[in-house]
């Protein structure tokens, strides 16, 4: 699991629609964010097409809207400190005029995030992989490849929104 720093309660509260609208633009690629009081995690906030991919099995969610997810953000973590990874994912998102919010992030206890790490991180460097394979191809005149090929050689499994996509290039 890669080490990201911890985003302050405070701080959380503030960046929260400026991250909503990174998960927003980056979808499953936008990494993920860490929180926790006096900088110690407690939970992660990540991009709700992420945690669609890493999560098996979730309760259904209930989507907050931003301004309630800032008021509740103490008592969440709260929540996630006594519980541990039996607390249930949160849901945010940003309300539109008369509707329900739509879940763009879901906030996760530090612990249930350890669980899914493997997972997230290799979605987040799937693209990443991608991109690099295209590149060493095309500047050495490399044959084509897909992406499955060179994961099945190399024994990784890729994401499903990766599968089948055909040459590295396409």
């Amino acid at each position: 699991m890669e080490v990201r720093p911890v985003l302050t309660v405070a701080n959380a509260r503030i960046q929260l629609p400026k991250v909503l609208k990174t998960f927003r633009e980056k979808g499953a690629t936008a990494e993920p964010v860490i929180v926790g009081a006096h900088r110690v995690p407690e939970a992660v906030f990540m991009s709700f097409a992420l945690f669609q991919q890493v999560a098996s099995a979730s309760p259904p969610l209930q989507v907050l809207t931003v301004g309630v997810a800032r008021d509740q953000l103490s008592k969440i973590l709260m929540t996630f400190r006594e519980l541990s990874d039996a607390a249930d994912p949160v849901a945010v998102g940003a309300g539109r005029r008369g509707k329900p919010p739509e879940p763009e992030g879901v906030l996760v206890s530090f612990e249930r995030y350890t669980d899914l790490a493997d997972a997230v991180d290799e979605v987040l460097s799937a693209p990443e992989l991608k991109e690099r394979l295209t590149r060493l191809q095309a500047k050495n005149s490399l044959p084509a490849i897909t992406i499955e090929q060179l994961a099945a050689r190399i024994g990784i499994d890729l994401p499903e929104d990766l599968e089948g996509r055909g040459e590295a290039d396409s």
